[in-house]
């Protein structure tokens, strides 16, 4: 489903929904059971995908990093110019005219890539912005920082200089009322998010006076993220260091690429092409002069010169193949290997110590949460690729490295 609102310009902020709330929107946008948001903005087309990512929860205001495709963004989104933007990359840019002089104006981008400008007003000696819901926004330039409130919450947003140009600011801390705030800190040198933290509880560290805090903490490889870890800080009783404990909580490691390169010993590079392949969906086409809807249950679409991807087991190889359209197959091929076990029997029948063996080289989970999906409950993949020789031609062969199963 689709949630459907109006307003003007690109992301949320101008529109009926943050004006008006439930009221302003139709639909349910929800998707899948991670929540992913599916939004299009029937004024102007703007589609709008969101994810939530991380979610942490502090003294005051809560840590809620997520990403959102815009399709009509008005800027970039500070990494690799897909049009998904990190919430937390905030910008105040673009300032116009003398700084706080009559005629001159500056802009924020929000986390959902949308981009609203502020104009002088001297009667407040602020930047101010008339759009969205409730009392109008508001942009302070303070010494070699701006401050951004919110006119309904009086949140505050402080931006520092940004390390790429000195003429972008980045957001360094969000405040509420009381003072409650979350940091924004950068990887050394550059504008990669580094550790966000919020405020915890009332208790420091004794030694240090550093009060309690809840985390997250990226890490990074040129410009992917390998690394995100959560936990919290809990001092305990503040007349004792011996309750002094940092809490981790979570970790995600991001090591694919890594795990290829300890499996290929020479050098490569990912390169962009991508083959997206789905194998259970209904699709309407014309075969033998007809119109007809053709159900692809574990099949894919085999159209010729259609490229396709035909997995193995988790120890096998797979093939990136492409299509030579045979209309007796109507234009499909097999989506893998296919069982000769089911997933009660392959835990019946399998062994732990087999599981293991059957898929020596191949970084995956070898444990006996997997074992409905161990090698040896699949086909060879080597035979079904040669009972469909007439249906696809085999472009490249891959060498099963890393697979990821439950």
């Amino acid at each position: 489903m689709v949630s459907i609102f109006v307003g003007s310009g690109s992301g949320f902020a101008r529109g009926s929904g943050a004006t008006l709330g439930a009221s302003g929107i139709l639909g349910s946008g929800v998707q899948g059971r991670s929540g992913e948001t599916v939004s299009v903005n029937a004024a102007t087309g703007n589609l709008l995908i969101a994810q939530q990512d991380e979610f942490l929860v502090g003294r005051g205001p809560d840590v809620v990093i997520g990403r959102t495709y815009n399709s009509l963004a008005e800027a970039s989104d500070g990494d690799n110019g897909d049009q998904w933007q990190f919430s937390s990359t905030r910008r105040v840019f673009g300032l116009t005219g003398t700084l706080n002089s009559a005629g001159s104006t500056v802009r924020r981008q929000g986390g959902d890539g949308s981009v609203i400008t502020y104009s002088w007003d001297a009667g407040q000696s602020a930047y101010i912005a008339t759009d969205g819901d409730g009392a109008h926004d508001r942009l302070v330039k303070s010494g070699a920082t701006w401050v951004w409130t919110d006119g309904s919450s009086r949140i505050t947003e402080t931006y520092e200089v940004s390390v790429g140009d000195a003429s972008v600011f980045r957001l360094a801390a969000l405040a509420d009322t009381d003072g409650n705030e979350i940091g924004y800190r950068y990887a050394a040198g550059t504008d990669k998010l580094d550790t966000v933290t919020t405020a915890n509880h009332n208790n420091a560290n004794p030694a240090t006076g550093t009060p309690e805090v809840s985390y997250i903490v990226y890490s990074w490889s040129g410009n992917n993220i390998t690394q995100i870890q959560t936990g919290y800080t809990d001092y305990g009783d503040p007349s004792t260091e011996a309750d002094n404990v940092n809490r981790l909580l979570t970790r995600t490691r991001y090591a694919v690429i890594a795990a290829l390169r300890r499996q290929i010993a020479k050098p490569f590079e990912a390169e962009a092409e991508a083959v997206n392949c789905h194998h259970n969906y209904v699709t309407r086409e014309n075969h033998f002069g007809e119109n007809v809807l053709v159900t692809r249950k574990g099949a894919v679409r085999a159209a010729k010169g259609t490229m396709g991807i035909i997995p193995g087991s988790m120890g096998a190889k797979s093939f990136i193949v492409r299509g030579l359209g045979n209309p007796e197959s109507f234009d499909s091929c097999s989506h893998g290997a296919g069982r000769v076990m089911s997933r009660t029997a392959a835990k019946k029948l399998v062994t732990l110590d087999e599981h293991i063996a059957d898929t020596a080289g191949v970084e995956c989970r070898k444990d006996e949460g997997v074992i409905d999906e161990t090698p040896k409950a699949y086909k060879p993949i080597e035979a079904v690729m040669a009972a469909q020789a007439d249906l696809v031609e085999i472009v490249h062969t891959l060498k099963q490295v890393v697979c990821v199963k439950g």
